[in-house]
């Protein structure tokens, strides 16, 4: 492939008189990319003047030829009758309607009516007819519910007689009609008020007497949860302090806060009774916090404190010594016996030094020189 591109380039170096040349040429080198890389396509004076005046020309050609057209190689002219022609065939279309069109519709219509071109599924036919029986039922109840409420509006503007602003208004009767009063008797009106009152006292007493009975009635059923509810937390605590013997104390079961700090000295936390450790944890002294448990976790040793011969704990006793934070957990230390002995290392021999507890003004330390509590390696100098 690449042999052929290079070949082509070659081929238009030559069409423009010219050679491809690696070294400098005495030549005028008219375009330098008709070559591969690193050559050049050189012409003589007296011809690259002519191909010069010959690019020009053919320049100015090819600009006139484009004018008359267009980017896929089509006349202008021609083009644009051809856009005048086919809007004056859309316009009569579109007056006229695509009968095509038409025809196709009503074959899609007959086709699904019928299940297709030869016959088709018979279940398909069913559908789109029910869907269509469907739609016009619909239309008509439609139809039906805005006629029956049209008559309706008639008929109230019959009797009321006041169809847009036409007609009068009938006026409202009166419940109690205005009547002179009899000699030695009461009006009618009068008569009506008072009987009213007399009912209107009864429907009283009888929802006053409604809400006594039911507050009376709310009243015992609150007395009677608030009974149940201190037998239930009773009979809890006793459940969760178990068959405890007389010499034993009883804790109240919330509480677990007392003595509490004795348990975070050796890095543990109170839990409850009936909550067990976790595999990682060691139950420690009840007496940390009672009546609930004391989960400490284990203390792993590194590789330093077992050098050393100690082992790892919460806390050392009083013939012991901690030589620092050599363990693995939390609060936990390396507890060497004794004072703490020292022991030479191989860094200290080499230096000739010493392993002592402090060195003098005038001695050297050597870092982790030494093994034991409080130890530094010490040379002169």
């Amino acid at each position: 492939m690449e042999k052929s591109r290079a070949a082509a380039k070659d081929q238009k170096c030559r069409e423009a008189g010219g050679k491809c040349v690696s070294d400098g040429c005495s030549f005028t080198s008219i375009v330098k990319y008709h070559c591969e890389k690193g050559k050049l396509c050189c012409v003589e004076e007296d011809e690259a003047s002519e191909s010069k005046a010959q690019l020009k020309k053919n320049k100015k050609k090819s600009k006139e030829i484009k004018k008359h057209f267009n980017s896929q190689g089509k006349d202008k002219d021609v083009s644009k009758q051809k856009k005048k022609e086919r809007k004056k065939l859309g316009k009569e279309k579109r007056r006229k309607g695509n009968k095509k069109k038409q025809k196709n519709d009503k074959k899609s219509i007959n086709r699904k009516r019928h299940g297709g071109k030869k016959g088709g599924d018979e279940k398909k036919a069913k559908t789109i007819r029910k869907d269509e029986r469907r739609d016009k039922i619909v239309k008509k109840k439609v139809n039906k519910g805005i006629k029956n409420s049209e008559k309706r509006k008639k008929k109230d503007d019959k009797e009321t007689k006041s169809r847009n602003g036409k007609g009068k208004e009938k006026k409202q009767k009166t419940k109690y009609k205005h009547r002179k009063e009899e000699e030695g008797g009461e009006n009618e009106n009068q008569k009506m008020e008072k009987k009213r009152r007399k009912k209107m006292k009864k429907n009283q007493l009888k929802g006053n007497k409604n809400k006594k009975d039911k507050q009376y009635k709310i009243k015992k059923i609150k007395k009677k949860s608030n009974i149940e509810n201190k037998k239930e937390k009773h009979q809890r605590e006793e459940r969760l302090r178990g068959n405890q013997t007389s010499s034993e104390k009883s804790y109240p079961v919330k509480k677990c806060n007392k003595n509490k700090k004795a348990c975070k000295k050796y890095g543990g936390k109170c839990i409850g009774q009936k909550v067990k450790c976790s595999s990682k944890q060691k139950t420690f002294k009840k007496s940390s916090c009672p009546p609930c448990k004391c989960c400490q976790q284990d203390c792993k040793s590194k590789k330093k404190c077992k050098t050393a011969g100690g082992t790892c704990k919460k806390r050392c006793s009083d013939y012991e010594t901690s030589l620092g934070k050599w363990c693995k957990g939390k609060r936990c230390k390396c507890c060497v016996a004794g004072d703490g002995e020292c022991f030479n290392k191989s860094k200290c021999t080499k230096h000739g030094g010493t392993c002592k507890n402090a060195c003098s003004h005038y001695e050297l330390k050597i870092p982790k020189g030494c093994g034991g509590a409080s130890c530094e390696c010490c040379t002169q100098n």
